[in-house]
């Protein structure tokens, strides 16, 4: 009988070890503290959408004993100085002291007694493995950083060197001031049919001073918003709603293509607005007794009128600038009902 309880006891026992073990896996499973990958496939992190180049570059020379890395963001502390951070790694990882000094200095040896007005490197405590490189202006020579063990004296070194890598993007839109379209809740350019546009494109850094010789290399796309409703004509007049950049049945152009052009000539961002999308009209003959025509003819949602979206990168940096237009019609002539008056 005594055998039989403790059996129950034991089994009692191992029953509620179950169910917690199942409870705090779920929990930590809704929380997303564990994932499960299928067998067969890797995980993958999504990578940052952009991330600018840093005015500053630094070349790292290690040894068995020590190895540094810096880091490959560059953050603005505050407005006077930008912010890398180089990490030392100290060999063996058994080895009892770890403890790191840090020195700089400029790599021709000359005096460096003004080198805290360019660069300056804080350990995160005395002794500290990390260290924040902070920029405060550009210079015109290498620095030199130096880790040294505590234990043994070994060395590795970072030469940190300004190339004045661009980290900001600006496209000039001329005086052009946008008006905030209360349907789709965006910032929109409005830009006339008699007119082109050349927006200047201009690079910066924290430093304000860019390399002379950074040659920017362009790719630019184009989304649409909105839809319209088309009259097709052919034997039986009929209507269709369509994207702004959709195909056109065996039509080759869609109303993006025939209302817009975007380019990028030298330093500028050249916006051609073709036609209006109200405009918008194509043609095209089957034979000489046929044709097709495709018409607008009205917007889908009068509140939320279409609009194109700009997107220019800079290929190198991989930094970008959107911007959104819709197409306005432009007084092309003026005339009088009468070119002479007499009394």
């Amino acid at each position: 009988m005594k055998k039989n309880t403790a059996l129950q006891i034991i089994a009692l026992a191992l029953a509620f070890i179950l169910i917690a073990g199942v409870i705090v896996g779920v929990i930590f499973w809704q929380n997303g503290n564990i994932s499960f990958t299928p067998v067969g496939q890797e995980q993958t992190e999504t990578p940052d959408e952009e991330t600018p180049v840093p005015p500053i570059e630094a070349t790292i020379s290690d040894n068995e004993h020590i190895r540094l890395a810096m880091s490959a963001a560059v953050t603005a502390a505050d407005s006077s100085y930008v912010e890398q951070v180089l990490t030392a790694t100290v060999n063996p990882s058994t080895a009892e002291e770890k403890g790191v000094d840090w020195s700089v200095a400029w790599a021709d040896g000359s005096d460096s007694s003004d080198l805290s007005t360019y660069l300056t490197i804080t350990p995160q405590v005395d002794g500290s493995n990390v260290c924040y490189v902070r920029a405060y202006a550009a210079f015109d020579k290498d620095i030199i950083i130096t880790a040294t063990t505590r234990d043994g004296g070994y060395t590795a070194t970072c030469t940190v060197q300004f190339v004045g890598n661009p980290s900001d993007m600006v496209i000039d839109f001329e005086g052009l001031s946008p008006v905030q379209d209360s349907g789709w809740g965006v910032p929109v350019y409005e830009i006339k049919t008699t007119s082109d546009y050349d927006f200047a494109i201009s690079f910066d850094n924290f430093f304000h001073q860019v390399n002379p010789e950074f040659v920017p290399n362009y790719e630019v796309s184009i989304a649409c918003f909105g839809k319209v409703n088309i009259d097709v004509h052919d034997e039986e007049d009929y209507q269709q709603l369509i994207a702004l950049d959709e195909k056109l049945g065996s039509m080759t152009k869609s109303i993006q293509e025939a209302s817009i052009a975007v380019s990028v000539s030298g330093s500028f961002v050249v916006v051609d607005p073709l036609a209006t999308v109200e405009s918008f009209r194509l043609t095209k003959r089957i034979d000489r007794y046929t044709s097709y025509s495709w018409t607008f003819s009205s917007y889908e949602d009068v509140a939320k009128k279409p609009y194109f979206q700009i997107t220019v990168k800079e290929t190198n940096t991989g930094l970008t600038e959107t911007f959104n237009v819709r197409i306005v019609s432009g007084v092309e002539s003026v005339s009088l009902d009468n070119t002479v008056i007499t009394f």
